[in-house]
């Protein structure tokens, strides 16, 4: 498995450290096309009610982490993204972490059920295709 997509033991413990029940890389480091510049693009789920300060200390640690700069790690909250963006995760995403395996089903299968139910989800899908 490629090391740019397994959850090293410092990113499990930023995860768990903010709360988080899921965690995806996408863009084009999860793709595999990603350069030594580009950032580090995660979507996750928090085991709380959203706030500002949960995503900012991932953030930190997850900078802190990989020895980036806080600008090359962008953290995504999937409760509060939209469709399309949830829709590309759950495609071409990877997912690196998971408090459990129950919570990966049950959120995959409600976010999987709320895109195919979009009447934008036609939208998506030609936006997808020309891309």
């Amino acid at each position: 498995m490629d090391p740019e997509t397994t959850c090293s033991p410092s990113w499990a413990k930023a995860f768990e450290k903010n709360g988080v029940k899921l965690a995806y890389l996408f863009g084009s480091r999860a793709r595999a096309t990603s350069r030594e510049s580009s950032d580090y693009d995660f979507a996750v789920l928090l085991d709380r009610d959203v706030t500002v300060e949960p995503q900012v200390g991932l953030t930190l640690d997850l900078a802190d982490a990989f020895g980036v700069s806080v600008d090359k790690v962008d953290v995504v909250l999937l409760d509060e993204a939209e469709l399309e963006l949830v829709y590309r995760v759950l495609k071409e995403g990877r997912l690196v972490y998971k408090s459990g395996e129950d919570v990966r089903r049950r959120w995959e299968r409600k976010a999987l059920i709320k895109t195919l139910e979009s009447k934008d989800l036609y939208h998506i899908y030609m936006k997808r295709i020309r891309t």
